[in-house]
């Protein structure tokens, strides 16, 4: 069930520990590669994207948007399990016992220049030392 949940809430049941393999979203926070987090079972109402019956591409609205649609109204919300919100595409399964991790973005920045001056001082050049074309900028 390729869902986005649309205001859910944490439910009892199973849970998995997981690492971002590449940037993702899940609970409405973006995860970094390397973050370790949990996939909680989740109740809630859930939207899922509408597709052409011939080609089965996601449709687009007005606004170049993908059309989504909200499922159809139960009279209870529906179940999301751990297991139906594991992606491959992004996650990787890990031991239950492995601590949660998560990098702030100043964290990003911060190794992000601390790998720029370490290569300056080795005598590489790094791609933000490469020239950009802004020469005339000031």
């Amino acid at each position: 069930m390729a869902a986005t949940a649309a205001k859910t809430k944490r439910a009892d049941g199973g849970t998995i520990r997981v690492r971002a393999t590449a940037v993702g979203f899940y609970a409405d926070i973006r995860w970094r590669v390397g973050d370790v987090f949990t996939l909680y079972p989740r109740r809630g109402r859930f939207t899922q994207l509408v597709k052409d019956e011939k080609t089965g591409k996601p449709l687009l609205n007005e606004e170049a948007l993908v059309k989504h649609r909200i499922t159809e109204e139960p009279e209870e919300d529906v179940l999301l399990t751990a297991e139906q919100q594991f992606n491959k595409k992004w996650m990787e399964r890990v031991p239950a016992d492995t601590p949660e991790q998560a990098k702030s973005a100043q964290q990003v920045i911060q190794e992000e220049h601390d790998r720029v001056l370490a290569t300056r001082l080795a005598g590489g050049t790094a791609a933000s030392d490469r020239p950009s074309g802004d020469d005339d900028v000031i």
